[in-house]
């Protein structure tokens, strides 16, 4: 083989082994910034109710003016979670999100239990969890993000959102 040719297969299996480092990576440390951020406000498995977004304010990434949000930094690491949230009119969703950015659960307004509450247990992936009153979300690690958002629909419809999102529970299983 020629010089030229194992300089040319030596930088493309660089280039190859970089991209596959930083594509793995990327995610991971973009989650960890944001979940640095939010928990360093309220801490882990308790939700931080963000404010309503505007040009100055954004607690989330891209966030419509038209949502409210409410977001718990998960740590199932001393075991299971739980997230309850009482749903509103016209829309109500929750998002969990692994530590690398996958979303391994939604679930909207539309598939709440009948008393009008989205209930989810989140834990890690390979724990026992028998609770047949929510669904069950396994993480692939200890860290993940669950993310509840509310259409607006006025400004008098958001005051009495922030009151009912109050309601919402982020925390350990057993508390």
């Amino acid at each position: 083989m020629k010089p030229w040719m194992k300089w040319t297969l030596t930088v493309l299996i660089g280039a190859v082994l970089v991209h596959v480092a930083v594509t793995w990576a990327l995610p991971r440390v973009i989650m960890d910034v944001a979940m640095t951020r939010i928990g360093g406000e309220v801490g882990t498995n308790q939700f931080s109710h963000a404010a309503r977004a505007s040009h100055e304010f954004k607690a989330v990434v891209r966030p419509s003016p038209d949502l409210n949000y409410s977001i718990c930094v998960l740590d199932v690491g001393g075991g299971p979670v739980r997230i309850e949230a009482p749903v509103s009119t016209p829309y109500t969703s929750i998002s969990v999100f692994a530590a690398n950015t996958d979303n391994v659960f939604a679930k909207n307004d539309k598939d709440a239990a009948a008393d009008g509450t989205v209930s989810v247990i989140v834990a890690r992936k390979g724990t026992e969890i028998a609770d047949a009153r929510a669904d069950v979300v396994y993480l692939p690690g200890d860290k993940g993000l669950a993310l509840v958002r509310r259409v607006i629909t006025s400004d008098a419809q958001n005051a009495k959102l922030n009151a009912m999102r109050e309601n919402s529970i982020c925390a350990p299983l057993g508390s």
